[in-house]
């Protein structure tokens, strides 16, 4: 009898017999099902405790077929021992905000819709449309304890590059909630792990959306450094620009991105509203600094002459006084 045959004589009983929980027979066994009940059995242990058998089964049954449900070992309920305290905090923190605003953040359901995700749409409301008035930026103090870097010295190039894309969804993730200060975090362990053009990019509309002028024109240069023409970059900055009051270098970036798109309606958009500003400014507006710097200039000189008036008299007063003096010591000489 063969192993199927001496499985056929059984009968498929709900009790296997104990010869079968054998090496020969398990190996010589072809049917998935019996193998299955038999690994249960030895799982079970009604038979005797038998870890190498078990293996071997386990073994057998996965050349078999690999997606065999006896096979799904199931993993044991995180407890808080099983994350770092970094990640116990942020889920302390942000569980409650969910739990208040269950409907605020839509979270895509798998990798392929983070694909469909486009950050800048979401940001284009900053790039084009400056009308709008946005909502005060949401912060959320769970943030402040996530590190901003990351040690990934040890990992290979596609691990980082995998880490920190995982990063970036996170950013992603922060920046559709308006969680700005969240976003900028994970947008900065993203670069600390791999720096992409993408992050700083998005890090750089974050900061903008929280008013951190200085930081996203430094993100803006990070991008035009390694990619002198990057549109996305030259209108984070031309926006940066616009809210310093540097109309001029504004539309200077603007003309740009124009210049390889030229119907590309955020830059147009800013551009209009930038020179309606400047024409709308009188000249000596437009160089307020120069004027404060003329009128102190002219303060400092109206001192000067003052005070050179005072020393010009007390020279008169003196020359004046020495030139009696020698006259009267003349006068008693003869």
């Amino acid at each position: 009898f063969t192993a199927n045959d001496k499985i056929s004589a059984a009968g498929f009983s709900t009790k296997v017999p104990v010869e079968h929980l054998d090496y020969d027979f398990i190996e010589k066994c072809k049917d998935v099902k019996y193998l299955e009940k038999i690994l249960r059995i030895l799982r079970s242990g009604e038979e005797g405790i038998y870890p190498h058998l078990i293996k071997f089964c386990e073994r057998h049954l996965e050349k078999l077929n690999p997606n065999s449900r006896a096979l799904r070992k199931e993993n044991p309920v995180a407890t808080e021992a099983n994350f770092s305290k970094d990640d116990v905090f942020l889920l302390q923190t942000s569980l409650p905000k969910q739990t208040r605003n269950p409907s605020k953040r839509v979270v895509p359901r798998d990798y392929q819709e983070w694909d469909k995700f486009n950050v800048e749409e979401e940001c284009g409301k900053v790039d084009g449309s400056m009308q709008r008035n946005d909502p005060p930026a949401q912060l959320n103090s769970g943030h402040l304890s996530i590190r901003r870097e990351v040690d990934a010295s040890l990992l290979s190039h596609q691990e980082k590059l995998l880490l920190a894309n995982r990063e970036k969804d996170k950013g992603n993730e922060a920046f559709r909630a308006n969680d700005y200060e969240e976003a900028v975090a994970y947008y900065s362990r993203s670069l600390s792990i791999f720096p992409t053009v993408n992050a700083y990019n998005n890090r750089a509309q974050a900061e903008i959306r929280l008013e951190h002028w200085h930081n996203a024109m430094t993100d803006c240069l990070q991008v035009l450094e390694l990619e002198p023409r990057n549109k996305k970059a030259l209108l984070r900055r031309a926006t940066v620009y616009y809210h310093m009051g540097k109309f001029q270098m504004a539309s200077e970036d603007l003309r740009t991105v124009l210049q390889e798109e030229p119907n590309n309606p955020a830059a147009m958009q800013l551009l209009s509203k930038i020179e309606k500003k400047m024409s709308d400014c009188p000249p000596e507006q437009q160089s307020k600094g120069k004027k404060i710097l003329i009128e102190e200039m002219e303060e400092d000189l109206c001192c000067s002459k003052e005070e050179q008036e005072e020393q010009r008299g007390e020279t008169q007063l003196s020359v004046y006084l020495i030139s009696r003096l020698t006259h009267r010591l003349r006068r008693e000489r003869k």
